[in-house]
């Protein structure tokens, strides 16, 4: 299947992505894995050699990091980047030379790429799993069929985690009218059923369908497809330990709740400098990073899409969200409130409204608890983010907005804390009191 110039530039993205898929640490190299690495860098280095030969800089530099990422032994792919920039011909016939090529060296490349994806082992997936995403990227066609000779083969295995990723990447590039789209459904089923054993072990990292946004997503034990669950949206704060915070409220010890963890960009401080704490390319933190919110809002509504659809998540949903964490939090308390449940900002910061007021009456009933450690150091004035003051600020908006179900609590002997437990309780406690009475119970007569 040939590429457009367009589609080849995703490589650019590629070295980032590499460094940022998850936080755990490289597997130990065996010499399958150097070898396959060497022999997909050499392919790479002799198709960017081609193309700065023939007018494509901007291709060959891209393609000549990719090989060097892979080997930084291979001086070919290294003297390419090195003299390889600019831009590439648009030249019809230059075009057209060019995605023969590249046809040709995609052929080579991507079935290399399928083999070290398989080397990874079950439990530390972070640098391999990117590797099926670049098999897709240079030969889509021949890695969907791949995926539909494996799949099953290592869901038979149990491992689940590489089922995810490679039925993960195969999504994008599955056309309705391949040979293989009859089984679509099948993979479609396999997948969620993968992704639940998962989540349910531990915080899984998923990409919303309709939007840039990933988030982490944690199901409560016992969850099942035949009834709904309550979703609780947990939003982490400045220091951006997104899993941790979903696997705060997610693990074992959850019974109830669907936790779903935004990767937002509202919660922090300045995005520069930031790739690691994030499984975004750096790309995608520069278009967003002066219009944050507008990409966090749309985002989770579309992760929440996702989760409802996916694991029968229920319409409304609950929001907590930590220090920086409450920006987000807020953001839905005053312009959404007819799609929250309840709303709990823990030790949370508030910078004034970012878009008009809902009008909804929904604002005037919902439940809504502030949680402030008593001993935070943030709350004195002279702090660099003064929270008793972003407080006071958000009360009169809540005031001035006609918010009347709403509680705020110290807590005692807690600094800048998240405050998981008394979160919780709120949360349940709305759930044990809104609950319907079990079918059968009838109000006894009164006597005489």
């Amino acid at each position: 299947m040939r590429a457009t110039l367009s589609v080849l530039m995703l490589a650019l993205l590629f070295v980032p992505v590499l460094a940022q898929k998850g936080k755990d640490k490289p597997a130990p190299e065996n010499a399958k894995v150097s070898q396959l690495k060497q022999q997909i860098a050499l392919e790479l280095g002799a198709f960017a050699d081609w193309c700065l030969k023939n007018k494509f800089g901007a291709t060959a530099k891209a393609v000549a990091d990719e090989a060097c990422k892979l080997d930084t032994a291979n001086k070919k792919a290294a003297d390419v980047a090195a003299k390889a920039g600019g831009e590439d011909s648009q030249e019809a016939d230059d075009v057209k030379a060019f995605e023969k090529k590249r046809e040709s060296a995609g052929n080579k490349v991507g079935p290399l790429y399928c083999e070290l994806f398989l080397q990874g082992p079950a439990k530390s997936r972070a640098e391999f799993d990117p590797f099926i995403e670049a098999a897709f990227r240079w030969d889509a066609d021949n890695s969907d069929k791949w995926v539909e000779a494996s799949y099953k083969k290592t869901f038979g295995e149990k491992n689940y985690a590489m089922v995810v990723a490679m039925l993960t990447a195969a999504l994008p590039h599955q056309k309705d009218d391949s040979k293989l789209a009859k089984g679509y459904p099948e993979r479609a089923k396999v997948l969620r059923e993968c992704e639940a054993r998962l989540a349910v072990d531990s915080p899984l990292l998923r990409k919303a369908r309709s939007h840039t946004m990933q988030y982490y997503l944690s199901l409560p034990n016992g969850w099942s497809a035949d009834r709904k669950w309550p979703v609780l949206v947990a939003v982490e704060g400045a220091g951006c330990n997104f899993r941790g915070m979903n696997g705060g409220y997610g693990g074992k010890g959850n019974t109830s709740y669907i936790v779903v963890t935004p990767c937002s960009f509202s919660n922090t401080n300045s995005l520069e400098g930031q790739e690691g704490k994030y499984p975004y390319a750096r790309e995608v933190l520069e278009e967003w990073n002066g219009k944050r919110m507008d990409f966090d809002e749309p985002g989770l509504l579309a992760a929440l899409d996702d989760v409802r659809a996916d694991f029968n998540g229920e319409e409304k949903f609950y929001i907590t969200g930590f220090s920086g964490g409450g920006n987000i939090t807020w953001h839905f308390i005053f312009t959404h409130p007819e799609k929250l449940a309840a709303a709990a900002p823990a030790s949370a910061n508030f910078s004034g409204l970012r878009a008009e007021a809902s009008q909804s009456p929904a604002k005037e009933t919902l439940p809504i608890k502030v949680l402030q450690g008593e001993d935070d150091e943030y709350r004195k004035p002279d702090s660099i983010s003064p929270l008793d003051r972003q407080w006071e600020f958000a009360k009169s908006m809540l005031e001035q907005h006609g918010y009347k179900n709403w509680t705020y609590e110290l807590v005692p002997k807690t600094g800048h804390s998240p405050c998981n437990k008394q979160v919780l309780e709120f949360f349940n406690g709305l759930r044990e009191k809104n609950a319907p009475a079990p079918k059968g119970d009838k109000p006894k007569p009164s006597g005489k």
